[in-house]
């Protein structure tokens, strides 16, 4: 008998027939966000990291799923000189065993993720469709966007998943809002003060 799909869950990452689609394409798994790691170890997340040849981003779009009724939220970023597109998820855990608590304000631990995709809207998940797009002009660190994920889940109450507030939307969001806002050159006047 096959368990049933949990509130907040768009896609089951560990799904045997998606492990072995990524594998044939050569893209990996997916990696925890995680920050909680002792000191002087290395964790997956810094492994990953590590690994990119590139890690300027181009351009990042918040993307939601057609299919219902959640219409799951979540963030593709390009990085730039070919370094690869890669998807953020907040989700509940494949293997939750209170899915319920989620509904709670005390909520559920967060599954935040992040892995590598071949597209915007990459054919191994449900159909998306892109809601707001940001090419950057000037240069934008992929540690801003690690940065970004790092504060919401030091924030005693975002750090969890809740179904009506912690969830997939609030993490893609605040991940596109502060990312613009990091990449505003602060020094510069722009356009909008000139008056001729």
């Amino acid at each position: 008998m096959s368990r049933p799909s949990a509130p907040g869950v768009s896609v089951d990452i560990s799904d045997a027939a998606k492990v072995a689609a990524r594998r044939i394409r050569r893209l990996g798994k997916a990696v925890l966000i995680d920050f909680t790691t002792e000191a002087g170890t290395d964790s997956e997340l810094m492994a990953w990291y590590r690994s990119r040849s590139d890690r300027l981003v181009r351009a990042l779009q918040l993307r939601r799923e057609r299919e219902g009724p959640y219409f799951h939220q979540f963030v593709v970023f390009e990085l730039k000189d070919g370094g690869g597109l890669f998807r953020i998820d907040r989700r509940l855990r494949p293997d939750e065993d209170t899915p319920l608590n989620s509904l709670k304000d005390e909520g559920i631990p967060a599954y935040d993720t992040i892995e590598p995709v071949v597209a915007w809207d990459d054919p191994l998940f449900p159909a998306s469709d892109c809601l707001i797009s940001i090419e950057f002009k000037v240069d934008v660190y992929l540690t801003l966007i690690l940065k970004i994920c790092r504060a919401i889940q030091e924030h005693p109450l975002a750090k969890v998943y809740t179904l009506q507030r912690y969830n997939c939307y609030f993490f893609a969001q605040t991940i596109m809002l502060w990312a613009a806002y990091g990449a505003i050159d602060w020094t510069s006047t722009g356009t909008w003060l000139s008056v001729s």
